[in-house]
């Protein structure tokens, strides 16, 4: 999966706290399989931002994040292929409902007044 670069900070953070044997789960919906959920593992998350080069894309600067293949995904999923779209949802921490609503509103104000 590809993450916008001003949306990765938390993600990045998370995972470079990761203890040994500590893993990221994500949720996976994908938009042509909408009544099924996949739950699954981050395997790994790039070092650095790569322009991507195809999608509509409102940032062009995106991090690829690899997840392993959930356990249910070939049995559910008849005609898998490259380039499914969907919702990824990473656990990275737990947050207030205030850091929810109102966390890219202070990112956005910082970014833009400093």
């Amino acid at each position: 999966m590809q993450i916008e670069e001003d949306k990765a900070g938390e993600l990045l953070q998370a995972y470079d706290n990761l203890g040994d044997g500590e893993i990221l789960m994500a949720k996976v919906i994908l938009n042509a399989y909408l009544t099924e959920k996949f739950e699954t593992e981050v395997i790994s998350v790039a070092s650095r931002a790569f322009v991507a080069s195809t999608g509509q894309q409102k940032y062009r600067n995106v991090l690829e994040v690899r997840l392993a293949q959930p356990a249910r995904f070939k049995e559910l999923v008849s005609d898998p292929r490259q380039g499914l779209e969907g919702t990824v949802a990473i656990v990275c921490a737990r947050k207030s409902l205030f850091y929810a609503v109102t966390h890219e509103f202070f990112n956005f104000v910082r970014v833009t007044l400093f």
